[in-house]
């Protein structure tokens, strides 16, 4: 396993554009982790070169220690030949390793089998409530908008959403991304909300500005969002 894990390492470092480096350093100021610069499409296919059935010594084997590791790492979670418990298992202990925005929100996208194990990770993400851990919290929400924008949780995810109040930047964007998501499938509860937010107003504003920039939102929506500002 080592030399599948030292593999991982020499795939990365043989694909760094220097360039891309640069660039995506700037999107990501002060993170935690070196930034090699490898493109996400590379990183995918390194990720999908490993045989499932060794994705989880794999993943339980590998220091973290740049970016693009932390990032394949995600994209096996997926991937990997367990049952639900080991696979939940596996997001608990890849979430303390998220540290940008990047990570948060590809990893998300990338777990598909939410899809048919709502409930069962519904409660499991009850465990990053009221943490107040920037991009603990973060993963929750993003969870939230990638596959529970449904009639049975929106009251839910609308009332938690209302009610928390963060002082952190990823948190109150990813609030404000939601609600722009939410609304395109459930305009009357989210202006309901926005009517009695207790939102901050940077947060409030940058939802409704979200909005205004979808292109799912119709023109007249548009233009009564801006009456909604504070």
């Amino acid at each position: 396993m080592a030399n599948l894990n030292e593999q991982i390492k020499i795939s990365i470092n043989e694909n760094i554009d220097e360039e891309y480096r640069v660039f995506h350093t700037n999107l990501l100021p002060n993170i935690e982790l070196d930034i090699l610069g490898v493109r996400m499409p590379v990183l995918r296919k390194i990720a999908n070169s490993i045989p499932k059935e060794d994705i989880e010594e794999t993943f339980l084997n590998t220091e973290m220690d740049s970016h693009e590791i932390v990032l394949v790492h995600g994209f096996l979670i997926n991937r990997a030949k367990v049952d639900l418990e080991n696979r939940l298992n596996m997001i608990r202990e890849f979430v303390p390793h998220i540290k940008s925005w990047a990570i948060c929100d590809s990893f998300c996208s990338n777990l598909k089998f939410t899809n048919k194990n709502l409930d069962e990770v519904w409660n499991f993400l009850l465990e990053y409530r009221n943490l107040e851990e920037e991009y603990k919290t973060r993963f929750m929400l993003i969870m939230y908008m990638d596959y529970y924008l449904e009639d049975e949780y929106i009251d839910e995810i609308l009332e938690l959403v209302n009610r928390d109040d963060s002082k952190h930047y990823y948190i109150n964007m990813a609030k404000a991304w939601l609600l722009a998501t939410a609304m395109i499938k459930y305009e009357d509860k989210v202006i309901k909300m926005l009517k009695n937010s207790n939102l901050d107003p940077w947060t409030h504003n940058k939802a409704i500005q979200k909005a205004r920039e979808s292109f799912r939102i119709d023109a007249e929506l548009k233009e009564y969002l801006k009456s909604l500002k504070k």
